[in-house]
């Protein structure tokens, strides 16, 4: 539930009723095909793979990492799990929720 400063009634709130929410967040920061290419690592710095695919929506997007064995891995472009980013370098930082790596194998 969300309450917002210029809506004080129930029929504003109707008003409102199937429009998209925008908040301002780290969207600009979170593009998946910028990072095709790239290494990723998770936090304690071992490799994972290289971002092969970005797939899903703008709203959901997912990268597609292969890992050495040629395995892929799916995990969600988030902020919460891609805590970093290395242009420079061209690598990512995961710290991903614990089976989210192998929820697919």
């Amino acid at each position: 539930m969300l309450l917002f400063r210029s809506v004080d009634s129930i029929s504003a709130a109707q008003k409102l009723l199937n429009c998209e929410l925008f908040a301002p967040g780290q969207a600009a920061e979170i593009d998946g095909e910028n990072y095709l290419d790239y290494q990723v690592q998770d936090a304690s710095g071992k490799l994972l793979g290289r971002v092969s695919a970005v797939r899903g929506s703008d709203r959901n997007p997912l990268l597609e990492i292969t890992d050495p064995d040629g395995n892929e891995i799916l995990v969600p472009l988030v902020p919460e799990i891609v805590t970093g980013v290395d242009h420079e370098r061209r690598r990512l930082n995961l710290d991903a929720p614990a089976g989210l790596l192998t929820l697919n194998q």
